[in-house]
């Protein structure tokens, strides 16, 4: 008999009347050696369900031999089977003389098993499949699914919860309210009660700010909290310890102990009705080795239990804040000095505003891959690959509170990059890797148009991805579904450049010289619409200026697309080693070299901690005729200058020892006769305005950023002794 299916996946078969076996319980030469390869099992049973065929994928699926199945009760011969649906069907398909199909976990095998049963002119004919492989696999894909939901709503719930504790501490700059609403906005999303104690000087802990969802346990509280934070001293012992520790709020044990004896019964049991069975999670705030004080977030069996993570977020609440106490003690103390205050402040609103926005970072390749994960539209291949990454940008949010004093850097103009030569080309792939899922998920098209070999530029290649990742970030945000979005990489006139362009919503041209400015978005229903915080754009401006390159933004207007510019000089090549200063030309453009000025006879001293810098510098000024001689660190270059005063002073600002700041100061300091009016150039990769500001206040002519671009350098000099000839 042979059976086939078809629409509606009912069962036809196309010869009901064929035998599968002979009067002797054999099934033709031919039909046997077919069956016997085949990897579905078949059974040929009579209508009192002994099998007169067993091939051998049966035998290997039912485990057993057809020697003890042959002739016997297929019921009998395999525990439990009268009791499955399997049975039943078999019973159907007997009774009615229709087919039938099962799928069922037999626990006598410890398989699934697809079953389809067929009745024949002898009684049954009975295909076996054993699915556990397939059931295994979607079991597996379930609990991946249930795993990057779970690690996706966690990552929303700690991203919500911590943006509103930096509303909360960012709200006002009298500390107890704000502390009053960071409690609020923990209660009872993240604990039954909250509490702040701070310590003042070196006096006790002092409770400052508390709330809790029940308040008639609040009034409780209240009333017998100087018990829990006098005999019971758990804010005291968890700010001396220095670690987080979760740990009962208050046991039998204490109320039993001879501290609480004075107290009335009353207060004892207000106590343990209060606080016996609440935990509690207790996080030091503190800063810099300074201990200010505890953070402490209790439930009872109605609220959560803290984990992990919760461990991980409550520190990083104890982090901000420590940070906004630390931020209100200097503004009490420097009061009088008002600029310097508000400075401050600004800072800590900077900060915390970008974390906010760090924080959805890793949540890009969560949304996008789950997104085209719901569509069932990729092969199984590409369903694990997507999902390893879900999995893995969720485990990336574990790693974030790592990240915060990274990010503050950049706020706060402390940013030291990791400079060595980068090629573009593949920094600019991970980004577009990176963000892929977010475009696939809106079926935005990536135009990828990349030269492999532009490059190299002087860079730190993670920030520079992050750098194209916020670009393609931004242009994928402001595009419509369907659109386009191009990133094209080129060599042009002696620099590197990245052009993103998108199909989007444009941008209206009165915006247009803000759109690098912190907090800025074109209006509020941009914020709505969109999203963000308006530091993105921001961030990139500020790298690419520590990159020594550029960065502009483009656009015809509203509804014709933007088009966002990132230029960094190429990297001067290295010359190699064995090889005289002469015999190579360190200028990025040697066709120029005949064009430059002249610098012979010019004495320069070059200070930097960098030996491959000063020898850089040393080439690229010998090969112009200068004499260079050179020092790696300011109190060197101090000797050497009042030994023998050069006619031109090149230093770099990020000294060890003595910075480039200090050190020109004390060469000013110096008289003329021993070089204290000495031309100086700062070489620095600080380029912000304010750095620059700061460098020729401290006494610098001049302010060539890194990386160095050669020919910018040697004119600059130049101009410099030029400049001093005539005066």
């Amino acid at each position: 008999m042979y059976t086939s299916r078809q629409a509606g996946d009912q069962p036809v078969t196309l010869s009901r009347m064929i035998p599968l076996t002979d009067t002797h319980g054999r099934a033709p030469p031919r039909l046997e050696e077919l069956l016997e390869v085949v990897t579905d099992g078949v059974l040929a049973l009579d209508v009192q369900g002994r099998p007169t065929y067993v091939n051998t994928s049966a035998e290997r699926i039912l485990g057993r031999s057809r020697n003890l199945l042959l002739g016997r009760r297929l019921w009998a011969e395999l525990p439990g089977l009268e009791e499955s649906e399997l049975y039943r069907a078999c019973h159907r398909a007997l009774a009615e003389g229709t087919p039938a199909t099962v799928e069922e976990y037999l626990v006598s095998l410890g398989a699934w098993l697809e079953v389809r049963v067929f009745p024949t002119a002898e009684g049954l004919l009975v295909l076996l499949r054993d699915v556990t492989p397939l059931k295994q696999m979607q079991a597996e894909s379930s609990r991946l699914h249930a795993l990057v939901s779970t690690a996706q709503r966690r990552a929303r719930q700690a991203l919500e919860l911590i943006s509103e504790a930096n509303s909360a501490l960012s709200s006002t700059l009298e500390l107890r309210q704000a502390l009053e609403r960071l409690t609020r906005s923990l209660v009872p999303r993240f604990a039954g009660w909250c509490g702040i104690y701070l310590r003042q000087g070196k006096g006790p802990l002092e409770r400052v700010a508390f709330t809790d969802v029940d308040p008639v346990r609040a009034l409780r509280l209240r009333k017998a909290g100087r018990l829990v934070e006098g005999p019971y001293p758990l804010p005291t012992a968890i700010l001396e310890n220095g670690r987080p520790e979760s740990l009962p709020l208050l046991t039998e044990q204490v109320l039993d102990t001879d501290v609480l004896a004075s107290e009335t019964d009353e207060t004892i049991r207000e106590l343990r009705s209060t606080f016996v069975g609440m935990r509690g999670l207790a996080v030091p705030i503190a800063l810099d080795g300074r201990k200010l004080g505890v953070l402490v977030l209790a439930t009872g069996d109605e609220y959560r239990t803290y984990d992990a993570d919760d461990v991980r977020i409550a520190e990083e609440l104890a982090h901000r804040t420590a940070i906004t106490v630390e931020h209100a003690r200097l503004f009490e103390l420097e009061r009088q000095e008002r600029d310097r205050a508000e400075e401050a402040n600004r800072a800590k609103d900077d900060f915390l505003a970008t974390v906010s926005h760090e924080l959805r970072t890793p949540l890009t390749a969560i949304l996008g891959w789950t997104s085209i994960l719901r569509t069932n539209s990729l092969p199984p291949e590409k369903q694990t690959r997507a999902l390893e990454t879900v999995e893995r940008s969720a485990r990336a949010q574990a790693q974030i509170v790592d990240d915060l004093l990274d990010i503050s850097r950049i706020v706060a103009g402390r940013m030291r990059l990791e400079m060595q030569p980068v090629k573009l080309a593949p920094v600019v792939e991970a980004a577009l890797e990176a963000v892929r899922p977010a475009a696939a998920a809106r079926n935005i098209k990536l135009e990828p148009q990349l030269e492999p070999g532009a490059g190299p530029v002087q860079g730190d290649a993670q920030r520079l991805q992050q750098v194209a990742w916020n670009l393609l970030t931004n242009a994928i945000k402001f595009t419509p579904d369907g659109g386009r979005v191009t990133a094209r990489l080129r060599c042009v006139e002696g620099h590197v450049e990245l052009q993103v362009t998108d199909s989007g919503k444009g941008i209206d041209p009165a915006f247009l010289p803000h759109v690098f400015e912190r907090f800025r978005q074109a209006d509020g229903t941009s914020t709505r619409r969109y999203g963000g915080l308006g530091l993105g754009l921001a961030i990139v401006r500020h790298l690419v200026e520590l990159h020594g390159g550029t960065v502009q933004a483009h656009s015809e207007g509203e509804g014709r697309g933007s088009t966002f510019t990132m230029r960094l000089p190429l990297a001067a090549a290295r010359q190699p080693e064995g090889t005289s200063p002469g015999a190579t030309s360190v200028l990025s453009d040697p066709s120029l070299a005949a064009y430059l000025p002249d610098l012979s006879g010019v004495r320069v001293l070059v200070v930097d901690d960098e030996q491959g810098t000063r020898e850089l510098l040393r080439a690229l000024l010998e090969e112009r005729g200068a004499q260079v001689s050179s020092a790696s660190s300011a109190a060197e270059a101090l000797e050497q200058l009042q030994r023998a005063p050069p006619d031109l002073l090149v230093s770099d600002i990020g000294m060890p020892d003595a910075d480039g700041y200090t050190f020109i100061r004390q060469v000013r300091a110096l008289p003329p006769a021993r070089g204290g009016q000495v031309p100086a150039a700062a070489l620095t990769a600080y380029t912000r305005l304010e750095d620059r500001t700061r460098a020729l206040s401290a006494g610098f002519q001049v302010y060539v950023p890194k990386p160095v671009d050669p020919i910018e350098l040697v004119m600059a000099l130049a101009n410099l002794i030029n400049r001093f000839a005539r005066n």
